[in-house]
């Protein structure tokens, strides 16, 4: 599997955490029987990963890295325009899902389970490299189902 070349970028540090949160879904796929797995190159790609299985559908994926435990946030939320590029491959016959991996585990989320999603206009940073500036932006606030919930096999001790 060939990952983007975190050292051309600006902002390596955030790429090299991005890629270091693809590496973490693909050896969760990888556990869950996908077998053909490749990474999306360019940064700015409608998707992050694409997996094969002979057990499931075929996955189309967004990953979200984050930097803190599972329980740090109330909601997932995902912008608007991602679950839109996700929901079209949804149309191909792919599974779309969005992965947030978190210090403890990750939240792995099928889209297909959503209802009654609603539009949320939100105050966001720009980007998530420049935190600087705020946009606003349309997003959703997903229900992840308790199935979806991977914690880590360690031992917590803080």
């Amino acid at each position: 599997m060939t990952f983007y070349n975190t050292t051309t970028s600006s902002h390596s540090g955030f790429k090299a955490y991005e890629e270091e949160g693809r590496k973490k879904v693909v050896e969760l796929l990888q556990s869950l029987s996908f077998k053909h797995i490749s990474a999306t190159i360019d940064e700015y790609d409608e998707i992050d990963l694409i997996a094969f299985s002979d057990k499931y559908k075929p996955l189309v994926v967004e990953v979200k890295s984050r930097n803190v435990k599972i329980d740090a946030y109330p909601d997932v939320l995902i912008e608007k325009y991602k679950y839109d590029n996700l929901m079209k491959f949804a149309e191909l016959g792919f599974m779309p899902f969005y992965i947030c991996t978190y210090l403890d585990g990750f939240i792995m989320i099928n889209l297909y389970n959503q209802k009654d999603l609603q539009v949320q206009q939100l105050h966001l940073p720009s980007t998530t490299v420049d935190t600087s500036s705020l946009a606003y932006k349309e997003c959703y606030f997903l229900t992840p189902s308790p199935k979806g919930i991977i914690r880590n096999e360690t031992v917590d001790i803080d």
